[in-house]
């Protein structure tokens, strides 16, 4: 039987100063906050047990950043934009080891001409991440590209045509096996209304691809 004898726990929040609305003369709009988390655990046995071990301690700590920025170039609807950044280190630890772990999103995303007729859409999203501790570590890459063109005629069928794409890449650095995947997907759509009958059509083709590289690291006698 087991219980926790000490627990502490500091959280910290810092968020940047932000307008409840903003005015059309204003191209920039920042938005941020800080975090930050501390722990520490300790748990004792409250009957005896054999060993010399009778407690275990537990810590983590964690820091994280994140912000946003929205605005636009010349003109609201001319090429609004938003970006977007989150950061993340961790460290936890016990009695037999620990590990660290780090974080980083980041992804942008804007329309040209968003209240005209021919709008043109692009956004990018990259993900990594990292973890490394006494017997493992790996690191992660995960990103998204994509180009999406409409047409917004009053007397034409809606059209959206695009493309988008998404990478993962995986490495493990004990070299045991290296992993990547890749998928593409074209699209195109059109659909409108005749004599209150709603009518659809579209074309989706997808192409994957994945590899695994590597060498397998564990000890073998034959």
């Amino acid at each position: 039987l087991r219980r926790p004898l000490t627990f502490l726990v500091l959280t910290l929040a810092v968020a940047l100063p932000s307008p409840a609305q903003r005015s059309p003369a204003e191209p920039w709009h920042l938005q941020g906050a800080l975090g930050l988390t501390l722990s520490k655990t300790t748990q004792t046995s409250l009957l005896p047990v054999p060993g010399p071990v009778s407690s275990a301690n537990y810590e983590n700590a964690a820091g994280d950043l994140r912000l946003s920025l929205d605005g636009y170039w010349q003109d609201p609807q001319f090429l609004p934009f938003s970006l977007d950044f989150e950061g993340e280190h961790g460290s936890k630890k016990v009695d037999v080891g620990g590990f660290r772990d780090n974080l980083l999103n980041w992804g942008v995303n804007t329309t040209f001409l968003p209240g005209r007729t021919l709008p043109l859409r692009f956004f990018y999203h990259k993900s990594q991440l990292g973890a490394r501790g006494d017997t493992f570590g790996q690191n992660a890459d995960n990103s998204t590209l994509g180009v999406d063109w409409s047409l917004r005629q009053a007397r034409l069928p809606r059209l959206d045509v695009g493309y988008t794409r998404f990478t993962n890449d995986i490495r493990l650095v004990t070299s045991l096996f290296d992993t990547n995947y890749r998928q593409g997907h074209a699209y195109a759509s059109a659909e409108d209304t005749w004599r209150q009958w709603e009518w659809g059509v579209g074309f989706d083709n997808y192409n994957n691809r994945s590899n695994l590289a590597g060498q397998n690291a564990v000890p073998s006698d034959f």
